[in-house]
């Protein structure tokens, strides 16, 4: 990676899916991630940087 790139982690919770799910379920699911998931991304980014900033300045706990 670049100097200024930087990486994350995310983890997702999602409802379980049975097996036999239909295509309605599936697109379903789809439709929730893309409502979902630019918040949690940039709640997660935010929490990880917040936190190393914090370590940086202050040191650690």
């Amino acid at each position: 990676m670049g100097r200024h790139q930087r990486s994350f982690t995310l983890s997702l919770e999602v409802d379980p899916i049975e097996d036999g799910a239909s295509w309605a379920e599936w697109e379903a699911l789809g439709v929730q991630l893309a409502r979902d998931l630019p918040g949690r991304t940039l709640e997660n980014v935010a929490e990880q940087y917040q936190e190393r900033l914090l370590e940086r300045v202050c040191g650690r706990r």
